[in-house]
Formats: structure tokens, sequence, C-alpha cells
């Protein structure tokens, strides 16, 4: 990617875009991510995902877009979120050559958000809901040419007090979220977290990630050391990891064990939560029993 195309991708997340339903905001021109913001009206383009020509248009009271001359059923740009091209448009802006946007997988008939060939890896973003299946099969099926899957989850979707059943699978695999708006500003990050079943006890504050800075698992022995589940969990599943996640920090600090110590307490004070005993319930029979012996010994008592 040259400077020019580098910055015509980075200086779209710059302009005011209007508020408007979705629509597709960019094509490829040689091959090259080109925003609708820097593309020539009359001039034909073309669409990442289905390959068709594309053409600009717009006004002063339509947001400029692209838009097929005819439109094949199978394609999905123009039903992608902004938010989702925006973090497309970044990857490979921060990635540069060998990061191809709508990659096209044939083998197993699939289409990679952004697919960087050169790590063999993928990027699939995540803006809607989707199903525990869906997040499976797709995992599977990039795995079996050879790929490794990076998910990438919205924050305006998940992260929430309760995990969907599919976020709750993909926290046990390489995912980050992102908090990415259709202006392009904000980060993708990490976090420490406490999940018991699909709920989250706890989250701590946002670690930004850089995702096109990927590091290979290490071989971390500790077999007399105790760690919290989310260490555990990507030590044991995880095949790399990305720069500024969590794991990424504590190597930095050299010390595992006190990490682990300070998050293992903390992981303890949000799981199975103490809580007060409820007072007794009395049945209402019982209660108005009660009631009426006690009337009953009192009226004896003004008798006697």
């Amino acid at each position: 990617m040259n400077p020019n195309q580098s910055r015509c991708i980075l200086s779209y997340h710059e302009e005011n875009l209007f508020k408007t339903k979705i629509m597709q905001l960019y094509a490829l021109e040689n091959d090259f991510p080109i925003a609708a913001s820097k593309a020539e009206k009359g001039k034909d383009y073309l669409c990442p995902e289905c390959r068709a020509q594309v053409r600009l248009r717009g006004g002063p009271s339509r947001q400029t877009h692209f838009y097929h001359l005819a439109l094949p059923k199978s394609c999905r740009q123009h039903q992608k979120s902004e938010e989702h091209l925006q973090l497309q448009i970044r990857l490979v802006a921060a990635i540069g050559n060998g990061a191809q946007i709508e990659a096209r997988f044939d083998p197993i008939q699939r289409i990679a958000d952004v697919a960087w060939h050169a790590k063999k890896i993928v990027f699939e973003i995540q803006r809607s809901p989707i199903s525990l299946e869906e997040v499976k099969e797709r995992n599977l099926d990039y795995q079996s040419v050879g790929y490794e899957v990076i998910w990438i989850l919205h924050d305006a979707q998940f992260n929430k007090r309760t995990l969907q059943a599919a976020e709750n699978f993909l926290r046990t695999t390489p995912c980050y979220y992102t908090n990415i708006d259709k202006l392009g500003v904000g980060i993708v990050y990490d976090q420490f977290e406490v999940i018991e079943g699909n709920r989250r006890n706890f989250k701590g504050p946002p670690l930004s990630v850089a995702p096109e800075k990927i590091a290979t698992m290490p071989q971390i022995a500790s077999p007399d050391m105790e760690l919290p589940q989310i260490l555990l969990s990507r030590l044991q599943n995880w095949k790399c990891y990305a720069q500024g996640d969590l794991l990424h920090r504590i190597i930095k600090e050299n010390n595992l064990s006190l990490s682990a110590k300070k998050m293992l307490l903390l992981e303890s004070q949000r799981k199975n939560p103490h809580k007060p005993a409820a007072a007794p319930r009395l049945a209402v029979s019982t209660l108005i029993k009660k009631c009426y012996l006690a009337a009953l010994d009192f009226l004896q008592h003004r008798i006697n």
C-alpha cells in the first residue's frame, strides 16, 4: 500500500458523516480500499466482496456512497455498519502490505473481513448478534485451511453483564472488544474479567490493544502455580495474542506469580459473593396462628 492510499484510508474517519441508513462506504481501486469521500463520480470501482462494478452517488442531502450497477443477492456490503467498516479500514491501514479486505476463501466458501496471509490470521468483526453455531463453524472452517481467527466484538452489542452464547464461547478463543464509532474514533481493547456461567461479575478498565502486532503464545510452565480462570483459559486454548492485551502486559512485568495472586484475590471476591442470609419467612397460616396465640396469652394475663 503506497503512502497516498494509506492517507486516503486514514483520513476517512476525520470527516463528518451524515446519520443515515447503512450504505456501502468503500470500494476497491486497483485492489486497494478507497473511501467514498475520496472517490470520483462516474468512475468504475470494484465491490470488495462480490467484485462487481460499483459507482459513486450522493449529494447535499444524502451521504456519498457506492452502489452496485447490478446487486448480486449474495453481497452483504450494503448491510455492514459504519463501525464495522471503520475497523476493517483501520486494520488494513495498520497492517499494510499483506492485509486483504473481504478476502475470499473459495475452498471453504467464506469471505473474511480482513485476512493477513503472511501471518495466517483472519480478523472477524462482529457488530450484530451472531449464533453460537455460526461462530463455531467459522472457526473450524478457517482452521481447516490453516488460519487462526481473531474475533473483535463491538461493545455496542457485546461486553454486557449477561454474555450471549456466542460471546461466552469466544472468550475461550483469541477475542477482543472495540468501541470504534462511525467516525473511526475508538480503540480495540482487552480487559481482566470474572465470568461465572453466562454472567460477567466483574470487568476491569479497557486495555488498548494493537491487533496488528501479533505474537505466538509463550510456553509458560506453571504446574505449582494457581492461575485465575482468564489466564488459565488463554494459556490452554489461545495460539496467539496481541500487543497490549492482558497477557502481554503481565509478560512485560515479568512477575507472573504476583500478577496471578492479585487477580486470584479479585476473582475470589467476585465469584460466589457471600450474601447475608435472608430472614426466614413464615407461612401465612403459621403467622395467623402465632398472632392468635399471642392474643389469647395477652387476654389471659389481663383476666388474671
